[in-house]
């Protein structure tokens, strides 16, 4: 009997340990799992979390671009949503993307060659008001690369032929020259140079602008001095009553206040070619790029960065200072040159239009000005 009774307390101590021993068991296998889902994550799973842009090493120009990564774990449309207890499910509202830089195939560009404005307007002294919305200010727009031409002896000879020239040519370099008594040429790179060693005859009357016009463009087309693109053209000048300046730019882009591209033919009443000055390309390639930010655009405007025209043949006389209120109402896009022969752009800039009052001056007389505008483009010299 008593070897029963021992033999029931052992049991019953032993039981009394089995327990505590099996969760003693069972908190360690807790430990160890989570102890290797910590040492897991560490060797290389990385936390759930958006992905992280990796960044390209900055250009010359300080401009840094960020090469987006895919966050494979953003909800579609169909899924952003946000479930409220008790109420139908509310569509979370969509982030606003950054905005992208656009730099085009010619890569960052040479800065720009800005116009002089009249010495005479240094006296003015704008005060800028803003009557338009920023938005409105473009965010891109093409940049035009000039193609070089390329000559040879043979097609510029077939040129001289074309004019009359009949004389052998002759090549310095990447220049060829050609002429006979009567008529010159001079070709090089993307300048032409013509012409008439005849003095033209005085008398006659000149025809008026359009007939002008119309007789440069087809001397210009017909010898293949260029081939096409083409502006509408102007007559700039009337140097005397028999002798008349006319002045081409490209049809696209438009306006350029670059001086070149530019063709300028000299015409006589008779409607003789007397001179002819030609500085064009083989042809334009584009690309678009991104334009500065339009609120950056405006503070060059307030700080006098731009290139100001006042449509005023002269200011009132003297050399004090003028002040002037400009309200801008407009914006556009005209085009200057880039870089030098042989390597060219034609660039865009954001021109401001308005009025402004001059002090002196009654009314109100047409102002422009001219920033320069691509994102990825060498800032001015000067």
């Amino acid at each position: 009997m008593s070897g029963r009774r021992r033999s029931r307390r052992q049991a019953r101590g032993r039981q009394r340990w089995v327990v505590p021993a099996a969760l003693g068991l069972l908190a360690m296998g807790v430990f160890a799992g989570w102890l290797a889902l910590g040492l897991r994550g560490e060797a290389g799973e990385a936390p759930a979390g958006p992905p992280t842009a990796t960044p390209i090493p900055s250009t010359d120009l300080g401009i840094e671009t960020v090469t987006p990564v895919v966050d494979e774990r953003t909800p579609t449309p169909e899924e952003s949503v946000t479930s409220s207890p008790g109420g139908p499910s509310t569509p979370e509202p969509k982030p606003t993307p950054a905005a992208t830089l656009v730099i085009g195939q010619f890569g960052e560009l040479p800065p720009p060659n800005m116009p002089q404005a009249r010495p005479d307007l240094a006296r003015l002294q704008p005060h800028y008001t803003l009557a338009l919305r920023l938005d409105l200010v473009p965010k891109e727009a093409p940049v035009y690369r000039a193609v070089p031409r390329v000559w040879d002896a043979d097609r510029v000879k077939a040129i001289a032929l074309a004019l009359g020239i009949e004389s052998e040519v002759t090549q310095a370099g990447d220049a060829f020259h050609v002429a006979d008594a009567e008529q010159e040429l001079y070709v090089s790179g993307d300048q032409i140079q013509y012409q008439r060693l005849a003095t033209a005859q005085p008398g006659g009357k000149l025809p008026d602008d359009v007939v002008l016009i119309e007789t440069a463009r087809d001397w210009l087309t017909s010898h293949q001095l260029i081939s096409e693109g083409l502006g509408e053209g102007t007559v700039t000048d009337r140097l005397e009553a028999d002798l008349a300046i006319v002045v081409f730019q490209p049809a696209e882009p438009s306006p350029i206040l670059a001086a070149v591209p530019r063709a300028t033919v000299a015409i006589t009443a008779d409607g003789a070619i007397q001179q002819a000055f030609i500085n064009w390309p083989a042809a334009f390639e584009s690309a678009i790029y991104s334009l500065r930010d339009a609120a950056s655009l405006w503070q060059d405007v307030v700080r006098g960065r731009g290139y100001l025209e006042v449509e005023l043949d002269g200011l009132p006389l003297g050399t004090e200072p003028l002040p002037a209120s400009v309200t801008i109402t407009g914006v556009e896009i005209v085009y200057t040159d880039a870089g030098n022969p042989g390597s060219r752009y034609l660039t865009p800039l954001v021109r401001f239009t308005g009025e402004a009052m001059i002090t002196g001056i009654n009314g109100t007389v047409p102002v422009r000005v001219s920033v320069p505008a691509v994102a990825a483009q060498a800032a001015p010299r000067g």
